[in-house]
């Protein structure tokens, strides 16, 4: 019999956490919903673990706190501009604008130290959020969010009756379509760790988040890579 859940979000990055958090706690008061995470590597972070620069806002309490008078607009022409007219003008207003909230939840919700601001390349005014040097060390801005968020979610899985199921190790490989249109879950693949079989699992579901970011990632045989970015 197949799993379900309310909700399935795919991608155990910052995006995929960060969605599974938010699907928790804005259905917090509707009985019965679930939120499964599937994650295909042994523990969640993805990339995000290794961003190493820091994270971008602007209006934030920090930048208010040092007086910096930003703005979204200068942040979207910051942006528009790096992108040499390839940038989708929409999205890029939609960062700018949601940046402030990005920055604060991680603050104020997780209690993340992003207190040090630096001004990078392709910037305007000092935005990119860091965390204090820890004994004279710079402290991974990537690892440090991911961590806590992990952590999160893993205290929320651990719950006697969670709503909560994360699954790490689990390559989802195909979207099930709905009989009225739309996905009605997913198909993933796991592999037994004493056999080494792979195995196929569905996991049926109402809504499904993909938060699996870009194909940085694809191992040994990098088909999109050599098609998209053979220069790398």
């Amino acid at each position: 019999m197949a799993a379900r859940a309310s909700i399935v979000v795919v991608g155990g990055g910052l995006a995929g956490m960060s969605a599974a958090i938010e699907a928790l706690r804005q259905t917090s008061h509707i009985a019965g919903v679930t939120v499964a995470l599937l994650e295909k590597e042994a523990r969640t972070g993805g990339n995000s673990g290794k961003a190493s620069s820091g994270i971008n806002g602007v209006l934030t309490r920090t930048q208010q706190s040092k007086g910096i008078h930003d703005s979204v607009e200068a942040f979207v022409q910051d942006t528009l501009k790096s992108g040499h007219g390839r940038s989708n003008e929409t999205l890029v207003a939609k960062l700018a604008r949601d940046s402030t909230q990005a920055v604060s939840w991680l603050q104020e919700d997780f209690k993340l130290d992003l207190d040090v601001l630096a001004r990078l390349g392709g910037h305007s005014f000092p935005r990119t959020h860091r965390r204090p040097d820890l004994d004279g060390k710079p402290q991974p801005v990537g690892w440090g969010i991911v961590s806590t968020l992990g952590r999160h979610l893993g205290e929320v899985a651990a719950l006697e009756n969670a709503r909560f199921k994360l699954v790490t190790g689990a390559r989802v490989i195909k979207l099930l379509p709905a009989t009225q249109g739309g996905v009605a879950g997913v198909v993933y693949e796991t592999v037994d760790p004493d056999t080494k079989v792979i195995q196929q699992h569905s996991m049926h579901s109402d809504v499904v988040v993909l938060a699996t970011g870009g194909f940085g990632g694809e191992g040994s045989k990098p088909h999109y890579l050599k098609q998209y970015a053979p220069q790398l």
